[in-house]
This record gives structure tokens, sequence and C-alpha cells, in this order.
């Protein structure tokens, strides 16, 4: 197995179910990207206690390689080489990966977001922007479907975002929109003390996260919306990954929304589950779509 299949495997586990589905040349190249996108992150998220300075350099110095070997010139790391490779060969926008390192820049040091709107900028360079190199991986260049890329990368950072606030505080940072978290009356030292177990899980907080998953499961319900037009193995895939992804929302419910002292995960039985569910449902509207391109034909 390929170092990035390993680092898809480990650390993407629900993308990785759902890339059973593709062939094996086609898995290789989906595991190459993310594996890129993960190391990018990990540059700031594995070293998050170091000086603020030192990470921009950091990372200022991954993306000046990442250009280098994204023109032609091997730079000796395999989850850059490997990645602009396939980017290259697609003609994937090295723009992509500057709105990446944008979004990954935007975890150094301490942020807050006030709200929805502004944490969508976050979503979208971290997320959004993953959605369309899938897009242009797969060969799937029409605009609409990119849009609805956009969105299910949106909506699976929401998901990210709700399942690790405990995780996420530990390193002093806070995603849960201030606007949001003000209109239920929570404040930061009450999400301190549920973190720290000195405070049970209050109905307020279950309350904020409730309307955030109500926000993801609406981009959700959008995203799906482009999945039958989409080429068999890819579509299949997508839709796999989609249902495997929403289905955290369901582990977070049962654990009473407590999501500031455990991590909520799919068993992977449950998987199983929504994965032959989202296939049997994609298999029976797809022939009752019709793009939205063709209806003005």
């Amino acid at each position: 197995m390929s170092e990035a299949r390993q680092t898809f495997a480990r650390a993407g586990r629900s993308f990785a179910f759902a890339s059973r589905l593709l062939n094996a040349d086609d898995r290789e190249r989906v595991a190459r990207v993310y594996a890129y996108c993960r190391a990018t992150d990990d540059l700031i998220d594995e070293h998050w206690r170091m000086p603020g300075g030192e990470l921009h350099a950091r990372l200022d110095r991954w993306v000046a390689r990442s250009r280098q070997s994204y023109a032609g010139t091997s730079v000796g790391v395999p989850a850059i080489d490997g990645a602009m490779v396939e980017l290259r060969r697609k003609t994937i926008p090295f723009a992509y990966v500057e709105q990446l390192a944008a979004g990954v820049r935007m975890d150094i040091g301490t942020r807050r977001y006030d709200t929805l709107a502004d944490l969508s900028i976050y979503t979208l360079r971290v997320a959004g922007v993953v959605g369309l190199m899938m897009c242009r991986l797969f060969d799937v260049r029409e605009r609409w479907l990119e849009e609805r890329a956009v969105t299910l990368g949106c909506a699976m950072q929401l998901t990210n975002i709700i399942r690790d606030v405990g995780d996420d505080l530990e390193r002093g940072r806070l995603y849960l929109p201030s606007s949001l978290l003000r209109s239920y009356g929570v404040t930061e030292r009450e999400l301190g003390e549920m973190h720290g177990g000195r405070r049970s899980i209050t109905p307020a907080y279950r309350a904020v996260i409730e309307s955030l998953l109500t926000t993801a499961e609406g981009e959700y319900r959008r995203a799906r919306e482009a999945i039958p037009y989409l080429s068999g193995p890819f579509r299949r895939t997508v839709a796999v990954a989609t249902a495997v992804y929403h289905g955290i929302h369901d582990e977070v419910r049962r654990a009473g929304y407590d999501n500031l002292t455990r991590r909520a995960v799919t068993p992977f039985p449950r998987k199983c589950v929504l994965g032959f569910s989202a296939l049997c449902a994609t298999r029976a509207r797809q022939s009752d779509y019709r793009s939205p391109a063709f209806e003005s034909l």
C-alpha cells in the first residue's frame, strides 16, 4: 500500500470506506490528493504550540515547494509530489492549493468567528475547495455541479467542527459562531467548564449544537441534489461518503450532544448500513433527474 493510501486509511476513515467503490487507480489518485490536504492541515494542527511567525513561515515554505512541484520539478516530499502530479495531469488550478493554504493559515493563533457567514469563509477555503479538486479529478466541469461540490465540502467541515469542539478547545480554538452562542446564552467560560467535566452539558448548549446540525443538514440536502448527475463509480463513492459523514450527526445526538468530553465516531456496521442505503437511494433516483443545465433546451 502506498504512503498516500496509508494516510488515507488512517486519517480519512469515512472517505477511505467510500473509496472502495473506485478502481485502484482512481482510489490512489484520491488518496494522493487527500494526503496532501491532510499534510497541509497537519503543518499547523500538529505544531499549534509553536509561535505564529514560525507557523506562517512553515506554511509559506510548503506552498512554495508545492508550486515548484506543480511546475514539474520534484521536491522529494511524497505528499507534495504525489498530489501535484495529479493536479497537473488534470489541469487543476494551483489557486485551489493557495486557497487551501489560506484556510489553514486561519488556524494560526486564537481566532473567533462571530457569525455563520464569517465561518463560511473558513469552511470554503479548507473544505469547499477540496470538493472542487475532486470534481476536476473526475472530469466534472459543469458549474452547478462544482457549486454543489463546494456545498458538500462545507457541510462536511461543519460536521467536523461539531464533532471536534472539545479537541479544538484544547488547542485554543473555537469555531462555534459567537452570535449563535450569545443567542442561546452560552458563554466560553461555560464551555470550558463543560469540557473540563465541572458542569453537565446544558440544554442551552444542546440547542446551539442542534442549530448547527440543522444548518449542516440543509447543506447536505442541497449537495445531494447533484449526486445523481455524477458518473457511475464517482457517483456511488460521493453518495456513500455523504451518507457516512452525515451519519456523525446521529452519533452526536445519541451522545446527548456531548462533543466536549467525547468524539463522535460512526461504528463500522453503521457505516455499512448507511452506505448501502445511500447506494439504493442513488440507484432509485438517478433516472429521475435531469440536469438544470439542459432544462431550458
